[in-house]
């Protein structure tokens, strides 16, 4: 008697796709529910089963192109049950977690398989890979697994552009972790190494020091995020936004003898001569034996004292032109002005070598190639008339 009696108050559409789910009517079960959703758009009963047929279909679907449609509308089935049904979230859950672990996997398995297929059909095998870590991220979007996972296929299948889109997609949806900002800018230079037009390759310089300024943002304390940044800001022809982001971090970082490198190294290229010795000097005294830093400060003291020669030479020319027809009072603070330039002069000349020998040193102590330390030596021991040291690096500094 009871296998002919429907529940009371149930849908014949809703008995009848179970039914079919069970037969694996899939085609016939997906009607039945059309029919049962159509009639009553909030019954949160048949749209969980709709996610059911639908997550039986997946299972049943081998290519991933072609289960991205259903995950997703599987998805939307099961939440939406949730919504109008609060009391289908455990079993909506359920059936989603299972979905997401199956394309997870599925995504896995893709990738090691693509690792051995011919280089000729290797972007097509990442990118099927890529898509089963897609559709785990449409099941659950808070995933940075999935995301993760999903560019790293793209990575390795040679679609660098995927790549960037699906970093870009996990930062639009709020996910902040600092490898999210790293593995992406670290594509888009590896993007920008393969193009040929200098404008383009200078806008994905520029787009990833905008991705690090933000990424440090959430991340202010990460020195690779912020070295990194000053690398782009250089490589993108920016260094007014790299210098207005260092002036910015300069009363925290102090005490930093990397920001403190990186801002006089910033500055030296910028040719603020002074402003740059003041940060390397910094960086000295917060650690004697930091080479780079000692390089740079040398460096730094070396064209401020040719730029200090200049004036010599300037002032010296317009003395000589003055003798004679100008007031002494005149010739006097002439005379003291060049004496003060050329004790200045000496005085930056001879502080770049104390700090470029002990650069030297250090490299060697280092194993490390000391060429550009001695060619900086060679210039400092000429503006000082030091011929024999001069001589004495000209091997070092690679010189003819």
């Amino acid at each position: 008697m009871s296998l002919g009696i429907a529940r009371c108050g149930s849908d014949p559409n809703l008995e009848g796709a179970r039914l079919d789910l069970r037969n694996k009517d899939y085609d016939r079960a997906l009607e039945n529910i059309a029919k049962a959703v159509e009639k009553d758009p909030n019954n949160s009963e048949a749209l969980l089963l709709k996610g059911e047929i639908l997550r039986a279909v997946v299972l049943e679907t081998p290519g991933a192109e072609d289960r991205a449609a259903l995950v997703e509308e599987m998805a939307f089935a099961f939440r939406r049950s949730v919504v109008i049904d609060p009391l289908k979230a455990v079993e909506a859950k359920q059936h989603l977690d299972m979905a997401y672990l199956q394309e997870f996997n599925d995504g896995f398995d893709a990738y090691n398989r693509a690792q051995h297929v011919s280089h000729e059909d290797k972007g097509h095998a990442f990118k099927e890979a890529a898509q089963l870590f897609r559709n785990a991220a449409v099941i659950y979007p808070d995933s940075i697994s999935a995301y993760m996972n999903e560019a790293s296929a793209y990575y390795s299948g040679g679609l660098l552009a995927e790549a960037v889109e699906t970093y870009e997609a996990a930062l639009s949806l709020g996910h902040r972790g600092r490898q999210v900002y790293v593995y992406l800018t670290r594509v888009m230079d590896l993007m920008a190494q393969q193009v040929a037009d200098d404008v383009l390759r200078a806008n994905l310089y520029e787009r990833a020091a905008r991705v690090l300024a933000q990424g440090l943002e959430h991340h202010a304390e990460d020195i690779e995020l912020r070295d990194m940044l000053l690398n782009f800001y250089a490589l993108a022809d920016k260094p007014e936004e790299a210098l207005a982001f260092f002036s910015a971090q300069y009363e925290n970082k102090r005490d930093d003898k990397v920001f403190m490198y990186n801002y006089g190294t910033l500055l030296l290229a910028a040719q603020d001569y002074p402003a740059a010795i003041q940060k390397l000097e910094a960086a000295v005294r917060l650690d004697p034996s930091y080479t780079k830093a000692r390089f740079n400060l040398g460096a730094a003291l070396i064209n401020e004292g040719v730029s200090v020669a200049a004036d010599y030479n300037a002032l010296t020319d317009s003395l000589d032109s003055l003798r004679g027809s100008a007031p002494s009072s005149i010739i006097r603070r002439m005379e003291a002005r060049l004496e003060t330039l050329s004790q200045r002069r000496q005085q930056l000349f001879y502080g770049a070598i104390d700090h470029l020998e002990v650069a030297k040193g250090l490299a060697a102590e280092a194993l490390e190639e000391p060429r550009d330390i001695c060619r900086a030596l060679f210039r400092a021991y000429g503006h000082t008339d030091q011929r024999s040291k001069a001589d004495a690096v000209m091997e070092c500094a690679a010189l003819d």
